[in-house]
């Protein structure tokens, strides 16, 4: 049962003021050690700090108390992988698409952790998937193109491409999208810019604003669905030969 403190921390929330929210929860959890929200939105805002190991704790205690919430463990899956452990992460997506079976979202989150980890063709059945429950979802369909492209099959992904493209000029709203073709390159850059920093007894802050921005495009891309319309048209060329 929520309680009044725990109505404050959703406020704070909205207004970005994370630490006085933990606060808030903590309080909250106080009073309803059992309250599963709390202990989730506690994680969310650890998340949004990029304090993951106390995200990934925070989720844990929320699923203990609701053991059949995917959206916890989907959440608890992109702090893992954001933490670089992209295994585990995968087993929180599986157990998710196992809970939601029916949700095609389910199925787009785990292709994109199959990308990450080299599973390319697990990835692409997991879009074929996704597109099964859900023939619209125009990120589903561009990063299925990015695959097949990837794997030499250049004319299957242009009309894998022409059909996202299609869809998303019908200005569709579309659920929040993985993006593990994107995420690579975003990888290969990240790299880059820790090299550069390594290189330079006196590194320019820009690179450093570059691997933070890495973190927050896929935590944008994970909890926010609003960001989608104006990520669409920074991604939809990018990774495309």
């Amino acid at each position: 049962m929520s309680n009044i403190h725990f109505q404050n921390a959703l406020q704070k929330c909205k207004e970005e003021k994370y630490q006085e929210a933990i606060i808030l929860f903590e309080k909250s959890i106080h009073l309803s050690p059992n309250h599963a929200q709390s202990w989730y939105n506690k994680g969310m805002v650890y998340l949004q700090l990029e304090n993951y190991p106390k995200a990934i704790a925070d989720f844990d205690k929320a699923f203990s108390f609701e053991n059949t919430n995917a959206n916890i463990l989907s959440q608890r899956g992109v702090a893992k992988h954001l933490n670089k452990n992209h295994k585990e992460a995968l087993d929180d997506f599986d157990a998710a698409q196992n809970l939601e079976p029916q949700n095609p979202y389910r199925y787009s989150s785990r292709a994109y952790v199959k990308a990450i980890v080299g599973d390319t063709y697990g990835a692409m059945e997991d879009y074929k998937k996704a597109l099964v429950l859900d023939e619209k979802d125009a990120v589903a369909w561009n990063n299925l193109g990015l695959l097949e492209e990837k794997l030499g099959y250049k004319m299957e992904a242009k009309q894998k491409f022409d059909t996202a493209d299609n869809i998303a000029d019908k200005g569709k709203t579309f659920e929040k999208p993985p993006i593990d073709q994107i995420i690579k390159e975003y990888e290969i850059k990240q790299k880059e810019i820790e090299t550069s920093l390594a290189m330079q007894k006196n590194p320019n802050p820009s690179f450093e604003k570059g691997i933070k921005g890495y973190w927050q495009v896929i935590k944008k891309v994970f909890t926010d669905k609003e960001t989608y319309q104006e990520f669409w048209k920074f991604t939809k060329n990018l990774g495309r030969k």
